[in-house]
This record gives structure tokens, sequence and C-alpha cells, in this order.
């Protein structure tokens, strides 16, 4: 249509071209959050599927040099790997409502309340 467009200008090829090109990035945008959701769906079963994503997405394979979560900056490796836990851990431990608080409060003591697998402290 766009090399259509070139060779023979028309305000009817343009209005078409423009059609058409709303059309496909309205499809590209639904389709792009259909797949976020279903990596989103299949996280819990397949992280490594959503670490590739984000390695793809930021560009690099390592963690950022500061990394913040509710207000708690965290320099260290050590650090940084809690506040992803403790991120994690409020979103696939629903019943649990006390445990982020309390990694959070520990984090800076690199002491671990909650006794769960997660935490690397």
């Amino acid at each position: 249509m766009w090399y259509q467009l070139k060779v023979q200008p028309s305000e009817s090829l343009s209005q078409r071209f423009k059609d058409l090109r709303s059309k496909t990035k309205k499809m590209i945008r639904s389709e792009y959050h259909k797949y976020l959701q279903h990596l989103s769906d299949v996280l819990k079963e397949n992280p490594k599927r959503f670490w590739s994503y984000h390695s793809i997405k930021s560009k690099s394979k390592r963690l950022p040099d500061i990394s913040t979560y509710n207000g708690i900056i965290a320099t260290k490796p050590q650090e940084q790997a809690n506040l992803y836990n403790i991120h994690f851990h409020s979103i696939f431990c629903k019943d649990s409502v006390s445990v982020p608080s309390i990694l959070m409060h520990n984090i800076q003591n690199d002491q671990c309340a909650c006794h769960h697998r997660l935490c690397v402290l």
C-alpha cells in the first residue's frame, strides 16, 4: 500500500493506507499485551522465560547498580536479591500478608524472620 501511495498519490489511497496502518498498530499492541499476559500467567511455572524477556528489554543480564522497592534502596547484590524476593513474595504469597513487611524491616540487618526459602540474606 505504501508503495502504491508513493507511485500514485491520491486521497483515497492515503486514507486507505492510514486505516490499514492504524489497524496494524492496534493488532500489534493487542498481541503484545496478550504475550505479556501469557508471560505473567506462566511466571510461576517458568521463571526463566520472564528473566529472558527482562534481559532482552533491559539489554543487560546484570542487576542494576541500585535497586529500589517501596522506598528501600539496595546497592549490594544480596540486598537487591532480597528486594526482588520481597516483590515476588508479595505477588505469589497472597495468604501471608505480614511476611513482606518483616523482610523489609530486617533487610538492612541481614536477618530473615520469615523462614522462607526465597530469602537470600
